[in-house]
């Protein structure tokens, strides 16, 4: 296959057919690393091919790996020599371009593949796989033919090749993104760009935020109650689509819009329902009074100031139209166990954070009554 065709071809697949792969077509895939630059020629890296599946599912079960690892009919544990070349990562630098030509190479012989590094726990993997003491497990790699049953993923959004050229010295061209689990610390620009390139699906379908089927129940009574047929329904940032796919089911009867921070956003959330007619937050397209009903499903504990929010729910609303807010009360479980998260653990930053969407804090049910107060709701 012609290399950019291979360049444009590789995609993370994570279901895969459920039939054995050919062990020579693996080791295939694993020779075309051995090609890689490797600092000092310490040939850094070997590799672990695991196709029995009580040992896939004790990787997960004992080792911690996530769950897709057991739909990979083989999985190629990537080792990393610690001893050699470790000021600057040398040897995990050396693993890692060993570890693309892999990748590269299984799109040219027509492998599905996927790499990986949230493998739980490096001694239990250790200790599962025999690994001696001076290797560690540094990733894995799913390989298998792709399910025919699910879309190939869509390419996920990249910036421009003048975004990550400097010449000669840096000078300061994409926006800095913050890692704060706090929405304070953030802009809605910034919001709108984490959204852009960081919450995206890691499958197309999956769920950031989670929600019981009684709170899903719950939803859907709420918005079941006051909704009446024929009403036209604005959708405000619905954000990863976990509850717009569910009260969209409810309002079979109704004109529907979703609005969202971006166009990938959108992208995004409409793999999920096709039912809405979906806009960009502030892009002109939606006209004064002309909805019956606004709907923020979950959206102000996400967003630094949620005025602007609302100040869009009134103005697109008729005179008697009405709001429906949901979100997680500060003065609540959710607030108690953000609180325990925040201060008592001390996570502060997005990386180990529960939540995948980005920054998130429980909105205090008192605020959001002032502001609704502010933006002309009774």
């Amino acid at each position: 296959m012609d290399l950019d065709k291979i360049f444009e071809n590789r995609r993370s697949i994570r279901f895969f057919q459920d039939a054995p792969v050919d062990l020579d077509l693996v080791r295939t895939v694993i020779a075309a690393g051995r090609h890689a630059p490797r600092a000092s020629n310490r040939q850094h890296w070997e590799a672990v091919i695991v196709h029995d599946k009580e040992l896939k599912e004790r990787l997960v079960k004992d080792g911690g790996a996530q769950r897709t690892v057991i739909s990979a009919p083989v999985i190629v544990v990537i080792l990393v020599d610690m001893r050699y070349n470790i000021a600057n990562y040398d040897n995990i630098q050396s693993a890692s371009a060993s570890v693309q030509n892999m990748l590269l190479k299984a799109v040219d012989v027509g492998l599905g593949s996927c790499w990986v590094v949230g493998f739980g726990s490096k001694e239990n993997v250790r200790t599962i796989l025999n690994i001696p003491e001076y290797f560690e497990p540094m990733c894995y790699i799913l390989l298998g033919k792709k399910d025919d049953k699910m879309k190939i993923p869509f390419i996920p959004p990249q910036k421009t090749l003048d975004e990550v050229i400097h010449v000669n010295k840096y000078e300061q061209k994409t926006m800095y993104l913050p890692n704060s689990i706090k929405p304070k610390d953030w802009t809605l620009e910034q919001v709108k760009e984490h959204q852009r390139f960081v919450s995206r699906a890691r499958h197309l379908g999956i769920d950031y935020d989670f929600y019981t089927e009684e709170e899903i129940n719950s939803i859907n009574k709420i918005v079941q109650e006051n909704v009446s047929k024929g009403e036209k329904v604005l959708v405000l940032l619905g954000y990863d689509g976990a509850v717009l796919k569910h009260i969209v089911k409810v309002m079979e009867e109704n004109e529907i819009y979703d609005c969202e921070l971006g166009q990938e956003s959108v992208q995004f959330v409409s793999y999920k329902t096709n039912k809405p007619k979906y806009v960009v937050f502030n892009d002109g397209n939606l006209k004064d009074k002309e909805f019956d009903k606004v709907i923020i499903p979950f959206a102000l504990e996400k967003i630094p100031d949620i005025n602007p929010i609302l100040k869009e729910g009134s103005r697109v609303l008729k005179e008697n139209g009405k709001i429906i807010v949901f979100f997680k009360n500060k003065f609540s479980f959710y607030g108690l166990m953000y609180f325990a998260i925040n201060k008592i653990l001390g996570v502060k930053k997005l990386e180990g954070f529960y939540i995948r969407s980005g920054p998130f804090e429980p909105v205090s049910i008192f605020k959001v009554n002032k502001k609704l107060k502010q933006n002309n709701f009774k």
